[in-house]
């Protein structure tokens, strides 16, 4: 069975010496699967559903446990011909100059409320995507690397497959943060935090039988 893992560098094992210890090839060894990651860093949630939904669609849902740590919520993902683009407010993926004002207008638009709005949207997306696998019989379970939804509205039932999704303290940031893991200047989680959360993780899926 595969342990599929999407997300941004906070699953991508960014700035560690040793992939190893990163806490998707830690889960995978506690859970006795095999991994396959497609985190990317810089990576935004329209890039996750992607590419989540084009790996899924081409599985045996009997084959396959998925695992998402979703990113900020003002990151996009632009499609230029056949390439697609990761950007945020931080800097992008070397966009072709056809891109480039767009990207410099885009950056000067960003506020609070226009985060707040792509959370709203994407809050949807990812329930969307939650009912297919509960429909599908996918087993799975997300989390938010960075932040809770950023919410003024109805919050949905996830059935124990999201990890405090309206809750800043269990995003994978924080969690660790708060109890007292220093990150990289890059705000990256190292060796010892991330056997924490695969640790976090396993005990999780466990207690909610969630494999």
């Amino acid at each position: 069975m595969i342990l599929y893992v999407n997300g941004d560098s906070n699953s991508s094992g960014a700035e560690l010496n040793n992939i190893a210890q990163s806490w998707p090839c830690l889960l995978a060894k506690q859970l006795g699967l095999t991994l396959v990651n497609d985190a990317k860093s810089g990576g935004s949630n329209p890039r996750i559903l992607r590419t989540v939904s084009n790996y899924t669609t081409h599985t045996n849902p009997k084959d396959i446990f998925v695992v998402i740590g979703w990113t900020s919520w003002e990151r996009e993902e632009w499609q230029h011909g056949s390439m697609y683009y990761d950007v945020n407010a931080g800097g992008h993926d070397n966009l072709p100059p056809d891109l480039e004002l767009k990207y410099k207008t885009w950056v000067t638009n960003q506020t609070q409320e226009t985060r707040e709005s792509k959370s709203q949207v994407t809050h949807e997306h990812i329930h969307k995507l939650h009912r297919h696998y509960k429909e599908k019989n996918i087993p799975h379970l997300f989390f938010n690397a960075l932040m809770p939804f950023l919410h003024s509205g109805k919050q949905l039932d996830w059935h124990s497959n999201f990890l405090g999704p309206y809750d800043n303290d269990l995003s994978y940031y924080w969690y660790l943060k708060n109890q007292g893991w220093k990150t990289t200047k890059s705000n990256h989680h190292l060796n010892e935090a991330q056997a924490i959360w695969a640790d976090v993780l396993y005990n999780y899926i466990q207690e909610n039988t969630l494999l």
